[in-house]
């Protein structure tokens, strides 16, 4: 196989050129009928896929062997189909066009918004094995929400490749490489890691990757995300794939095809002069198969052709339904059931499992008015102790952050999470907490050593007796702050998935660990019941809205409610609000430990 630059050995293929969609930069991506209005306009328009390339075997002079050697050079699919066996034969690509372009592709960050059951998950451990045979030393980390989820994946998706695929086992797998669940090398020198990241990112951390494929996106806390992405930060490829089925139109998954080519199968009617171009939604299901959404008659989604319906090409993003896979429009009998879930299910689980299409089905959990009902008219936010009574006992609340917006581009060019440092300082009056005193350090106030000076400056002038700190973004910070107060006055938090109760020390990290869905909660149970209480609304809009921009979905496979927020819509109010209030737990002793 051939060692070059990147790890496909088609060279620069680039099957995404297309013209833009007359000044449209992009679409809404639920808008149904705003699609159907901009493809009846744009009959010319598709991308330009390269025809299918055999494989070719180039002679070349290995200076360092001093000798002739012989190298095949091929697109990505044709490696899949050639070398890759399941179930006894070779990766056939017959009814799956739609899937050569995306193996082809040499995008830095390919996106694949799907419904269930369409070969996202062995998409992932194609490019994985295929990468790690054709690159030696190449590195590649996956990643799914659940440890069950990652062990699924290594025990029906890696590893039926690697045991069944003769040219791969004869020649990359021995005793002398690790074969196990989440780690898997290969005699190339080249390794698989597989974690889980659910409410944190620590499974992730300490590895160096070339490739990163998040599968299951969707359920991946957004914070998380840029912790994990620092596998990549040494690898001179940096590729990621992510994949996953949208849920709403919060949800992590939507954020990232907003900003991606949103590029839709869409199958031609020839009955139309010109030719109508189909998007594949539910005005496409007919009763015995796929059907034009203007005429009613039968289309083929084997004819049809990625088109891209935004000029954005930092990420190329692809959406792959049922609709478009052959085994389920080839079979009576599966159309049928795709027509009973149609008929059956809500709206929102067949637009995500069925289409691959988001719907706004997320809920608040809280509202403006919920929030305005805890404000005090004659309450002001705090800055100093003079401002207040004497005798409270105080506590703060620390979430560390960036200092960014959302609309900043980190080194390798994305878009970095919104995410300032938020100090909050509160008190108990009887069971009511009450935060007098909130700051965000924005623009010039980021700097890590002003902010350090300011919190430092305010748990003294305050007389704080307890700080809680995020663990995660602040490991420098905290150490500093135990030195000026003393390690009793400093506690550091970290949110976790399965914990019994609401906190647990933990001996060996030195940390706190809190049960993050538990506590999150609790915050917004007690806003309703009004046991938080805020300063006037005028003063604290700018900290609700860290609130508001929450959102809940639960997640079927965890079995629980997950709690997140848009990249571009931060929360760390809402993080300084519960480490403030759990460091006066902790100190009364309230909620157990």
């Amino acid at each position: 196989m051939e060692d070059e630059e990147k790890p496909v050995a088609s060279g620069e293929i680039d099957p995404l050129e297309a013209e833009d969609l007359a000044g449209e930069e992009t679409a809404n991506t639920t808008d149904v009928a705003q699609y159907n209005q901009q493809i009846s306009s744009m009959n010319q328009l598709e991308l330009q896929t390269p025809a299918y390339q055999a494989a070719s075997v180039q002679t070349s002079f290995n200076e360092k062997l001093g000798k002739e050697v012989k190298k095949i050079k091929a697109p990505r699919s044709t490696l899949i189909h050639n070398l890759i066996h399941l179930n006894g034969d070779k990766f056939d690509f017959t009814g799956r066009g739609y899937l050569r372009p995306i193996y082809d592709c040499n995008y830095p960050v390919i996106l694949l918004k799907t419904g269930r059951q369409v070969e996202k998950s062995q998409f992932n451990a194609n490019m994985i094995v295929i990468n790690s045979i054709c690159v030696p030393y190449y590195k590649t980390l996956y990643v799914s929400p659940s440890h069950m989820q990652t062990r699924q994946f290594s025990a029906d998706k890696v590893k039926p490749i690697r045991d069944q695929s003769p040219l791969i086992k004869n020649f990359f797998i021995n005793n002398s490489v690790s074969d196990q669940v989440f780690e898997k090398g290969y005699a190339n020198g080249s390794m698989n890691y597989l974690r889980s990241a659910y409410l944190n990112a620590d499974r992730c951390r300490g590895i160096s990757s070339d490739t990163l494929c998040i599968d299951e996106i969707q359920d991946v806390i957004t914070a998380n995300i840029p912790v994990i992405e620092e596998v990549l930060s040494h690898s001179k490829y940096g590729y990621k794939n992510y994949t996953g089925t949208p849920k709403t139109q919060d949800n992590t998954i939507e954020y990232f095809w907003d900003k991606s080519s949103q590029c839709e199968w869409l199958v031609p009617c020839n009955a139309h002069t010109p030719t109508h171009w189909n998007f594949l939604d539910e005005k496409s299901i007919g009763v015995h198969g796929p059907i034009c959404n203007q005429c009613g008659r039968a289309i083929n989604p084997a004819d049809g052709k990625w088109h891209a319906l935004s000029t954005k090409r930092d990420i190329m993003g692809f959406r792959i339904s049922q609709l478009m896979v052959p085994w389920k429009y080839t079979s009576p009998v599966k159309w049928k059931e795709l027509l009973w879930k149609m008929e059956n299910w809500t709206r929102a689980q067949f637009y995500n499992e069925c289409l691959g299409l988001a719907y706004d089905s997320a809920t608040k959990p809280i509202t403006k008015t919920e929030i305005m009902a805890c404000c005090h008219s004659t309450q002001p936010l705090i800055t100093h102790p003079s401002q207040m009574k004497a005798g409270q006992t105080l506590f703060a609340g620390i979430d560390w952050g960036e200092g960014t917006d959302g609309s900043e581009r980190g080194m390798s060019g994305k878009l970095r999470v919104a995410s300032y440092t938020v100090f909050t300082i509160g008190f108990y009056i009887g069971q009511v907490f009450w935060p007098i005193y909130i700051r965000k350090f924005e623009g010039k106030e980021t700097n890590p050593e002003y902010v350090l000076q300011q919190i430092v400056r305010a748990c003294r002038q305050f007389r704080v007796q307890l700080i809680g700190a995020d663990w995660g973004h602040g490991w420098g910070m905290n150490e500093r702050l135990e030195k000026i107060f003393g390690k009793n006055k400093v506690v550091k938090f970290i949110h976790v998935s399965s914990l019994k109760g609401r906190r647990h020390f933990d001996p060996i990290g030195l940390k706190m660990q809190l049960s993050r869905n538990q506590l999150i909660s609790e915050i917004f149970t007690d806003i309703r019941t009004k046991k938080i209480q805020f300063p006037r609304w005028q003063e604290f809009e700018k900290y609700a809205n860290d609130l508001l921009g929450v959102y809940q979905e639960y997640n079927e496979y965890m079995r629980s409610i997950k709690y997140d927020h848009r990249p571009d819509h931060p929360d760390d109010f809402l993080h300084s609000l519960i480490y403030a209030r759990e460091a006066a737990n902790i100190y009364y002793g309230i909620g157990g430990s």
